[in-house]
C-alpha cells in the first residue's frame, strides 16, 4: 500500500475543487490523454468545506472505479460554500466531461481519499487530499 497527495489551486474554491479532481484522475491516466467525449453528473454534500471536498473527491473516485471514467473538465451546475437548509448544509452538483479509460499502467481501482482540506489564503484556495493507493 502506498499513498499520494492531490492538490488543486484556484482563485475560487470551485476552481480548487476542480483542479483537485483533475489531479485525482491523473493518478489513473495521463491528463492529456482524456478527451471530453461524454459526461457524468456528480453530486456531493458535506457539513463543512473539508467534508464537502472529501465527499466530492469520493464521488469522483466512484466514477473512476465503477465506470472507468476520467474527467478532463468540470462544469459546475451548483457550487456553494454557503450553508443551505436541509440535510448536510454544503452542496455541489457538477458535470464531469471526459471519457471511459483504459489505465495506462496506473491504478484505476484501489484508491481512497483518506483526508481532505480546503485552505484559504490571500492568493485564493488550495484543495488538498491524501489518497491511499490499495490494496485494502
Amino acid at each position: 500500500m502506498s499513498g499520494a497527495q492531490v492538490h488543486g489551486r484556484g482563485t475560487t474554491a470551485a476552481e480548487a475543487f476542480a483542479e483537485a479532481a483533475r489531479g485525482l484522475f491523473a493518478l489513473a491516466v495521463s491528463p492529456g490523454a482524456i478527451e471530453a467525449r461524454d459526461v457524468r453528473e456528480v453530486r456531493a454534500h458535506g457539513a463543512s468545506p473539508d467534508a464537502l471536498l472529501q465527499a466530492w473527491l469520493g464521488e469522483c473516485l466512484y466514477v473512476l472505479d465503477v465506470e472507468a471514467f476520467a474527467a478532463s473538465r468540470v462544469e459546475w451546475i451548483r457550487f456553494s460554500l454557503e450553508p443551505a437548509a436541509g440535510g448536510e448544509p454544503l452542496r455541489l452538483h457538477a458535470r464531469l466531461h471526459g471519457e471511459e479509460i483504459a489505465a495506462d499502467g496506473r491504478p484505476v481501482g484501489g484508491l481512497a481519499v483518506m483526508t481532505a482540506r480546503l485552505i484559504e489564503s490571500a492568493g485564493g484556495f488550495e484543495a488538498a487530499a491524501d489518497v491511499r493507493i490499495g490494496p485494502f
